[in-house]
């Protein structure tokens, strides 16, 4: 069972690296020009919408109110993305209607 200590450290190093491409590989190759240029069907499949929101609590005592802030925001941050995602995912279905049928 000893020899398979290197290898599952050397996978978790793999998947760090693969981590850390997928922020960093988007921007050099421009997959958003790139994608332009591919039909609406094919796109749909490389679309991605990435976002991250921070907030600061500046409320005293921090730790009693953070109790209750970071639920809350984080209740309302994931309710911004959810409908970011959705007007996203229904403006993209509406471009391929309408590039499909000439609407």
């Amino acid at each position: 069972m000893r020899h398979l200590i290197p290898w599952l450290w050397a996978a978790g190093a793999l998947q760090l690296v693969i981590i850390a491409g997928n922020f960093v590989l988007p921007k050099k190759v421009r997959c958003g020009e790139n994608l332009v240029r591919v039909s609406p069907m094919i796109r749909e499949v490389f679309i991605l919408l990435t976002g991250t929101s921070r907030y600061r609590n500046r409320m005293w005592p921090a730790s009693y109110w953070r109790l209750w802030s970071d639920a809350i925001v984080h209740q309302i941050h994931a309710r911004v993305f959810r409908q970011i995602k959705r007007l996203a995912e229904e403006e993209q279905l509406q471009a391929v209607v309408q590039q499909s049928f000439g609407q």
